[in-house]
């Protein structure tokens, strides 16, 4: 199996389980229950792991120029028409897939997230279905995450005044301690419609983490799935975690990574909304153009 193999067969586990989801959820005998909840949130990680993964491979593939040298690499024998494909990955929900803020490999990190052993962890893992009969989805901008058709450019990085945001609000304070009815109404405040990565970024280091301690805080890790906009804000914190990565790197300053995918933004007439739903593909496409013009 080359490489090529390898990741189109993670794509087609992730696109199977989100579509396998979909059809579960349109059955009408389903209802909002904690087991539906627990189940879609299993369904997430094995996507965000599964997603990982191909992130990782892709970067093998590129770090190894398997494209241009793979004549003399064994493994590689894929034909011109297999390569260059779009990694494109939906989630249970029908959206595209943040990038795991934990180890995409390790065991130990379902283990955590899930708050079972590591032998149940693995076990979770070794039961996930392979299918290679699966089409893949086109990409998309999803229609009910703000303003998304809104492709006038922005200047990059425009300096946006944030108001300051108090990360607990009363609301919040009074719900403590009420249960599964607190949870449901902890209201997780953030910018509806970011224009520039700029805006997402400040938004999210200076309010929306402040908000998800304060949620850990009050109803532990293990109900962050029951959070309103939990979808939303997951899609965000996997952007600025590539951004940040990205700045790690190449060894440049945050504000200027940010000032890179901005540009790609603005240059391409994307929303932020398609950025983050679309993480895989753009991530790739701005470390190769940032590479080419580097080295």
């Amino acid at each position: 199996m080359n490489i090529e193999e390898v990741i189109n067969s993670f794509k087609t586990i992730v696109n199977q389980i989100a579509e396998e989801w979909d059809t579960i959820m349109k059955l009408p005998i389903f209802s909002d229950s904690d087991i539906i909840e627990r189940l879609e949130e299993k369904l997430d990680v094995v996507q965000r792991q599964n997603y990982s993964i191909i992130i990782d491979l892709n970067n093998i593939k590129r770090e190894l120029h398997l494209d241009k040298k793979e004549e003399n690499i064994i493994f590689c024998n894929q034909t011109n028409d297999e390569k260059n494909e779009t990694t494109n990955i939906i989630s249970s929900s029908g959206q595209f897939l943040e990038s795991s803020p934990m180890s995409p490999h390790s065991i130990a990190a379902v283990s955590q997230y899930l708050q079972i052993s590591e032998d149940e962890a693995e076990k979770f893992m070794s039961n996930i279905p392979l299918s290679h009969e699966m089409s893949y989805p086109e990409n998309f901008e999803e229609e009910n995450d703000e303003n998304i058709y809104n492709l006038q450019s922005e200047p990059p990085c425009e300096e946006i005044i944030l108001e300051q945001t108090v990360p607990v609000s009363e609301n919040n304070k009074k719900e403590q301690g009420n249960g599964p009815i607190a949870v449901k109404r902890f209201d997780l405040n953030m910018i509806e419609a970011p224009k520039t990565i700029k805006q997402l970024y400040d938004d999210f280091d200076k309010n929306l983490k402040y908000q998800i301690k304060d949620f850990e805080n009050q109803f532990g890790k293990g109900q962050l799935s029951k959070l309103n906009k939990i979808r939303t804000y997951q899609r965000r914190r996997a952007l600025i975690s590539e951004i940040e990565k990205f700045s790690t790197m190449f060894s440049i300053d945050i504000r200027k990574a940010i000032d890179i995918f901005e540009k790609y933004r603005t240059l391409r007439g994307r929303t932020v909304p398609f950025l983050y739903n679309n993480l895989a593909s753009v991530v790739m496409e701005i470390k190769t153009e940032y590479e080419s013009s580097y080295y």
